[in-house]
């Protein structure tokens, strides 16, 4: 189960001309069935884990009672009325809400600031811009005053780095290229398939094969992997292999397959210098050097985010930290991701918020 389903992320995490399958994002009530969101959640997750600076002051997390969404403080007080119809995480200090069926955003007194207009929920604010839907499938990108920076005209949009993979499409050709957040075409549409750019690269597909590029479009890793992710800890997963034997292993940024490729799937991408593995049997995690860290073996896991990793242990979810110590044992139905120091899961019928060491904070009523 924990194959299929990361087969369908990383395939559908590549813009493709092919219409591919995503999984429910860590937080169940932001999902949304568009490809590029997986993209979004990988940038969104990287980032995230790359500094452990957060002011826990300043969280607000989305919570719902009933068919209603609000937010809670890190003490579990409501701190934004429970009134929405949909809400998202803060980012550079806006969230996204839905009201009468469509999303805008708000501040974090909870304050409207750019009014509810758009088809489904928005991405959150990234480098000043947020990528919306104006108009179904149709994306462009808007500013914090809720002007365009991109103007909405194309099927895809995922702004990672200054840039974007953007389908130009003809009736003899449908080819990706890359623009900017003013919509000015930086690399031209030559690719077969295009995803987000990640420490500088950015994987393209040149006929059945992919490989990376840089920001000037020059090929740096040549086309040669069946699939390639998104680089992170100088890390990226790429699949590999003879037909019908494929396996999964990762690449340094030269191209160099620095960790073997004889796994049937890896996470997304290492994460806080850790990255989990699957074999025909079992479900655990290496450091970069491809070397087991920790004793246990997982029935399922999730990368790590904030110190944190989610495992799975017969049938239920718990935490482990980066030494793979027990840290929050398994007692949940299901977990998401920590997100600035704190994690929503499922317990006993009962939504809850718990923190790095397990305390629950907030319980549904």
């Amino acid at each position: 189960m924990h194959l299929t389903k990361s087969i369908s992320f990383i395939n559908s995490k590549l813009f493709q001309s092919k219409t591919t399958i995503m999984q429910n994002p860590p937080f169940p009530s932001f999902s949304r069935t568009y490809p590029r969101f997986i993209q979004v959640l990988a940038i969104l997750f990287f980032s995230f884990t790359s500094s452990m600076l957060y002011s826990q002051q300043s969280v607000l997390l989305p919570v719902n009672l009933g068919d209603k969404y609000g937010f809670i403080d890190t003490t579990g007080k409501i701190a934004i009325e429970v009134r929405f119809e949909g809400a998202m995480a803060f980012s550079e200090g806006m969230a996204a809400v839905k009201i009468n069926g469509k999303w805008g955003f708000i501040d974090a007194t909870g304050k409207v600031i750019i009014e509810p207009q758009y088809y489904y929920s928005p991405e959150s604010f990234s480098e000043g811009i947020a990528v919306v839907m104006a108009q179904e499938a149709v994306f462009g990108a808007i500013d914090k005053t809720g002007k365009y920076a991109v103007e909405p005209k194309y099927g895809e949009l995922i702004f990672s780095e200054g840039v974007s993979p953007a389908q130009i499409v003809t009736e003899l050709n449908q080819k990706w290229g890359y623009i900017d957040i003013n919509g000015k075409e930086v690399i031209k549409p030559q690719f077969a398939g295009a995803a987000a750019f990640s420490q500088g690269l950015a994987a393209v597909k040149i006929d059945s094969l992919w490989g990376y590029i840089d920001k000037t479009g020059k090929m740096i890793i040549a086309p040669q992997f069946q699939n390639a992710g998104l680089f992170s800890d100088d890390r990226a997963l790429v699949q590999t292999g003879k037909e019908f034997n494929y396996k999964w292993g990762f690449i340094d940024q030269t191209g160099k397959l620095v960790i073997k490729a004889e796994y049937n799937w890896g996470s997304l991408g290492f994460s806080e210098g850790r990255a989990y593995v699957i074999t025909d049997k079992h479900v655990f995690f290496i450091d970069k050097t491809g070397t087991q860290t920790g004793k246990k073996e997982y029935d399922d896991t999730w990368s790590f985010k904030n110190g944190r990793a989610a495992i799975k242990l017969k049938n239920n979810w718990g935490f482990i930290d980066l030494s793979g110590n027990l840290v929050i044992k398994p007692e949940f139905a299901s977990v998401d991701n920590f997100y600035q120091g704190f994690a929503k899961a499922q317990s006993k019928k009962k939504t809850v918020y718990i923190n790095r060491a397990g305390k629950v904070i907030w319980t549904e009523k």
